[in-house]
């Protein structure tokens, strides 16, 4: 992975933001229509981008998919990221993964 923010406490350190606790929402969506959810708090022990993905995959009983840096760099921008079923190595019955940022 390149040097793009992967890592949540220099993320959102770098963004200003207050890192004591964030909220992300993972959706799960198959036909535009949302199958499964859960948003999670995720505090500083969770320190990489990768580290909260698995975390809220496994909550989910999802693979976890391969992470790109494009990944990152749509979180980091946009505070959302969207895996589609080409970023798992496993086969899922699902349109699209996403992660959003829901609160700091």
């Amino acid at each position: 992975m390149s040097n793009i923010c992967s890592n949540l406490i220099d993320f959102f350190c770098i963004n200003e933001y207050n890192m004591s606790m964030i909220k992300i929402w993972g959706k799960v969506v198959k036909n535009e229509i949302i199958k499964k959810h859960m948003a999670i708090e995720i505090d500083e022990t969770a320190t990489t981008f990768f580290d909260m993905l698995r975390t809220i995959s496994e909550k989910l009983n999802l693979p976890t998919p391969v992470l790109l840096d494009k990944h990152v760099y749509d979180f980091n921008v946009f505070h959302i990221c969207i895996f589609n079923p080409d970023d798992y190595v496993e086969v899922v019955n699902f349109d699209k993964f996403i992660l959003e940022l829901v609160s700091t």
